[in-house]
């Protein structure tokens, strides 16, 4: 089973793009250290999120980047992230996300009024 750590949101790009990339990261976690190590465990902990983790590495800087709102500070950030995958594996529907992280998921597919088919 394979831990992720920063080094797994590295992409693969060029040496010196991947070298800079590490650097930031580096720097990002060196200043944030708590939020870091929170956002880590929680992908390493459930098989889903590793995967997921692994199927999109820039999902480990998302704790580092506005989202949402410019106006959440990191505790928030971190908070509404660990709800939002806390609440997809409740709902049993880690195994979809992680799919659809690495190809088109079918979600619903039905007929119109003229019976075009949609999906």
């Amino acid at each position: 089973m394979q831990s992720i750590t920063l080094r797994s949101g590295l992409e693969r790009k060029s040496h010196l793009s991947r070298t800079f990339a590490a650097l930031k990261l580096q720097l990002r976690a060196l200043a944030c250290p708590r939020m870091t190590s929170s956002w880590l465990h929680l992908l390493n902990s459930h098989s889903v999120l590793r995967d997921l983790a692994i199927a999109q590495p820039r999902l480990i800087h998302k704790i580092y980047r506005p989202w949402l709102s410019h106006r959440m500070c990191q505790r928030q950030r971190l908070s509404a992230l660990m709800s939002h995958y806390h609440f997809i594996l409740q709902q049993g529907l880690g195994e979809l996300v992680a799919d659809a992280a690495r190809r088109p998921v079918e979600l619903a597919r039905f007929a119109g009024k003229s019976g075009a088919l949609y999906n």
